[in-house]
C-alpha cells in the first residue's frame, strides 16, 4: 500500500522524468551521427588548427608558467613589470619617509 501512495506523491516528478527521457530519445534518434558532423566541419577544424600552429610558430608563447609562480623569465614584458613594481616601491618609500 505504501508504493501507490509514493507514486501519487511524486506523480509530477515521474511525469517530468518520463517526458524528458522521451524528448531526449527523440532528439537522439533524429540527430545526425558524430561522424557526419565531423565530416561536415573538418575544413573548419583543420584551418583553425593550422592558424593556431602558425600563431605559436611565428608569435611564440608570450608568457611561460614560471612567470606566474615568481620564476625568472627573459621576456621583455616581465622585465618591464618588474621595473614598474620597483618604481612603485621607491615612490611608496619616499612618501612614507616624508610622512614620518
Amino acid at each position: 500500500m505504501d508504493i501507490p501512495e509514493r507514486v501519487l506523491q511524486y506523480r509530477f516528478h515521474l511525469a517530468a522524468a518520463i517526458a524528458a527521457s522521451l524528448v531526449l530519445s527523440l532528439l537522439l534518434y533524429a540527430s545526425p551521427g558524430l561522424i557526419t558532423i565531423v565530416a561536415y566541419f573538418w575544413p573548419l577544424f583543420a584551418s583553425t588548427a593550422v592558424f593556431l600552429m602558425l600563431i605559436i610558430v611565428f608569435g611564440g608563447v608570450p608568457q611561460l608558467a614560471t612567470d606566474y609562480h615568481g620564476g625568472k623569465s627573459s621576456t621583455l614584458e616581465s622585465k618591464s613589470r618588474t621595473d614598474l613594481f620597483s618604481s612603485y616601491q621607491c615612490i611608496r618609500r619616499s612618501k612614507l619617509s616624508r610622512e614620518s
